[in-house]
């Protein structure tokens, strides 16, 4: 899936450094020695040099040094998106809420949930050191369980405030009863059920008379549920793959190839959580285990680079702000009967041809599918009212004007519980990238 949007940012850390300006020079040198050193070095410097390596992709004068430079922006926000972020426990007699609280002021996720039920929990005082850095999920689990929680997202954990729906931020909540889990790199997949069903059909109206039309479907279905670090935006991006899937006698249990079914393509909303479903054979007997399952989840990552363009309302039309890779133009805003402000404005790219699909018909009486990049727009946009609190724009629409230019519209949030017009937005650029999630599971009981 091609990266949307990964334009519109401002000056990053590195982009004046004097070393990381001579490391992408040496890009382009004849040695080959030279050229990897180099490289090696930037790709060390990883986030922080990020910026000025898109910059010399587009702007370099040595083409060696565009196409280097270029490959190592593709390695480094890969590794970014899917290496784990390391972080060290060093708390002494603090505060578990504190501790939780200094831990997302770094990692970008406060302390947010119903915490009445917590309350208490979170006034517990810790004392944990790490003589290593552990991966951020792992911390987060060993702080929780410090206080007998647990932490989730949004409207996929049960203790979710209603009002955070629309944002999926983390969530606090006791323990309850945990299922197993599988972590790799920046992603966690937990196996939330295991389910046998049986469905017998006849087919009454059929093109062809073949056969009876008698139909049997019979599965064990696993729903898993994937996350990831709280920066991160992510879509499944296409079925799972079993590659290992025995009993405890040694039967396995992956389904044997069958006729393509329709599938209707993924709409979620990019969130750190989704839900899929994995079909395994049914066994014969009831009862005993899955020995031993292993897969991949075919996946979509984004995450929005942490310095946005950011366009004050008022007396903003007409003008433009500009951005290290991009110009954002207001066109216009609207203030509409129930407080929803209507704005569209033009972005222009510097560099990179903006990768935003065109509207895609539709079949007669039915709705035209949403374009990919829809769904990254709504996170990309960031409204924000006079309080400071920040809602997600909302009914984005795009148009295409050419390869560095699109047409945005949006509107605030009509689920604003306070119904408070916003006094500026952000516009955040987005890196994205795909991989295959992989799980492994053991001695799971079978219904």
């Amino acid at each position: 899936m091609p990266t949307v949007l990964a334009v519109v940012c401002l000056g990053l850390m590195g982009v004046d450094d004097s070393e990381t300006s001579e490391l992408i020079h040496r890009l382009g040198s004849t040695q080959f020695a030279v050229r990897e050193a180099a490289a090696s070095a930037l790709e060390v410097k990883g986030r922080t040099a990020l910026q000025a390596l898109r910059m010399a992709g587009h702007e370099a004068d040595d083409a060696a040094v565009r196409t280097g430079a270029s490959k190592l922006v593709a390695k480094i926000e890969h590794d970014l998106l899917t290496k784990p972020t390391l972080v060290t426990l060093d708390v002494r007699d603090q505060v578990l809420g504190e501790a939780i609280k200094s831990l997302g002021d770094r990692n970008n996720f406060g302390l947010v949930g119903d915490l009445d039920e917590v309350r208490e929990k979170l006034l517990h005082k810790v004392t944990f050191h790490e003589e290593k850095p552990i991966p951020l999920l792992s911390a987060l689990d060993r702080l929780c369980a410090a206080g007998g929680m647990r932490f989730g997202y949004g409207v996929d954990t049960p203790f979710a405030p209603p009002r955070f729906w629309l944002s999926d931020p983390l969530s606090f909540a006791p323990a309850g009863v945990l299922g197993p889990v599988s972590d790799s790199g920046t992603f966690r997949v937990k196996l939330l059920s295991v389910g046998y069903s049986l469905q017998r059909t006849t087919n009454l109206d059929r093109e062809q008379d073949q056969g009876d039309g008698r139909l049997t479907d019979e599965r064990l279905t696993l729903w898993l549920q994937v996350i990831g670090e709280p920066r991160l935006m992510l879509k499944p991006n296409g079925e799972p793959t079993v590659v290992v899937a025995t009993d405890d006698q040694g039967e396995s249990l992956i389904r044997p190839p069958g006729p393509a079914e329709d599938r209707m393509p993924s709409t979620d909303n990019p969130d750190p959580i989704f839900n899929i479903q994995v079909s395994l054979k049914p066994r014969s007997r009831q009862g005993g285990t899955i020995k031993r399952l292993r897969g991949l989840i075919p996946v979509q990552i984004a995450e929005l680079r942490p310095e946005p363009i950011t366009v004050p309302i008022a007396g903003s039309l007409g003008k433009s702000f500009d951005g290290a890779e991009g110009t954002l133009t207001v066109k216009s805003i609207e203030l509409n009967p129930t407080k929803e402000q209507s704005i569209e404005v033009l972005l222009r790219s510097k560099f990179e041809e903006l990768d935003v699909e065109p509207v895609k018909p539709a079949a007669p009486g039915s709705i035209p599918p949403v374009p990919d990049s829809i769904p990254y727009l709504e996170r990309q946009i960031i409204l924000e009212d006079e309080k400071g609190q920040q809602f997600h724009g909302w009914g984005v629409g795009c148009k295409r004007l050419g390869p560095k230019e699109v047409v945005l519209s949006f509107v605030s949030n009509p689920f604003n519980e306070d119904k408070m017009p916003p006094v500026k937005f952000h516009f955040h650029g987005i890196m994205r990238t795909t991989a295959k999630i992989s799980l492994e599971f053991s001695d799971i009981p079978l219904p």
